[in-house]
């Protein structure tokens, strides 16, 4: 039948204006939109995150709040499914808005930031998120 894949991409939480206020409403209409056609992966492309939050000190609570939407939407899919969705079956892709370059200094590791929200999200340790990230290639900056 062939893999269906949900892509969401662009929540830029953190913003005034985001498109879902809190985790229960994100994950009741997206699981809303896969009732009758649950996915077999998702992809999150880039914008997680709202830049100018994720470069201030209180980042973690961003990255807890992330983690919260994303279980919620877990929660609210498999109750719906006929088969589960793991965490593992959640590829995330960074984006410009995930990019955090402290006092500018661009040879520093950009998205270590990220790496944290992986890190809680997959609840990895920060060795395995720290080689895992290694892996990826990004475009220059």
């Amino acid at each position: 039948m062939g893999l269906k894949i949900l892509h969401l991409s662009d929540l830029h939480l953190g913003e005034e204006d985001q498109i879902f206020k809190n985790a229960d409403e994100f994950a009741a209409q997206v699981a809303k939109v896969t009732e009758e056609n649950a996915p077999d992966v998702i992809l999150v492309s880039g914008d997680v995150f709202n830049a100018k939050q994720f470069s201030e000190d209180d980042y973690f609570g961003l990255i807890v709040k992330a983690k919260q939407y994303f279980d919620a939407l877990l929660n609210k899919i498999n109750q719906k499914s006929d088969h589960e969705i793991r965490k593992e079956d959640i590829l995330f892709v960074p984006g410009n808005h995930e990019v955090y370059i402290p006092n500018a200094e661009v040879g520093k590791d950009v998205f270590s930031r990220y790496g944290e929200f992986l890190d809680a999200f997959y609840e990895r340790n920060k060795a395995e998120v720290l080689c895992w990230g290694t892996l990826l290639v990004f475009p220059a900056i």
